[in-house]
């Protein structure tokens, strides 16, 4: 089944995924999935809403593919370790929460190459203009380190 969510651009149909809270030992970390990850991102707003959340997409590939997204992965600390979640913006429920973790959260949205992610998600109504200035790459500031001498600092 194919549906649209912006232009008449199709999308595949969402995934279902298990409503589970995985706690990985050797990650310090909780993954949350399906209704669970709903919970843990509802929490999250309630209890520590200007914490930096960790942010990235998962798309069907480069350029043109990258504005078909797949899934959102989030990820922030808590005093019970890390927390993670998968989202799917395909599925109303996982789309409605997204939007809701990166447009009312106060924090830092932390990306890796985020030209690479924000414009995909600014196009399909995950992430609202005014939260863009929160967002803070860490390709720029690696960039901006010191390193060899053989490493380009270009972008």
């Amino acid at each position: 089944m194919m549906t649209t969510d912006h232009d008449d651009w199709p999308t595949s149909a969402p995934v279902t995924v298990p409503d589970a809270r995985t706690w990985m030992t050797d990650l310090s970390a909780w993954f949350c999935t399906g209704t669970e990850a709903v919970d843990a991102v509802s929490e999250f707003l309630r209890a520590t809403p200007g914490a930096p959340i960790a942010v990235d997409t998962e798309t069907r590939g480069l350029g043109a593919e990258a504005y078909y997204i797949k899934c959102v992965t989030a990820a922030w600390e808590t005093s019970d370790g890390t927390v993670s979640v998968l989202l799917d913006p395909r599925d109303p429920l996982g789309r409605s929460t997204i939007q809701a973790l990166l447009n009312q959260a106060t924090g830092l949205l932390v990306l890796h190459n985020a030209p690479f992610d924000v414009p995909p998600m600014v196009f399909r109504g995950l992430l609202n203009l005014e939260s863009i200035d929160r967002v803070w790459d860490t390709k720029v500031a690696g960039s901006m380190g010191y390193t060899l001498k053989e490493d380009s600092k270009s972008l």
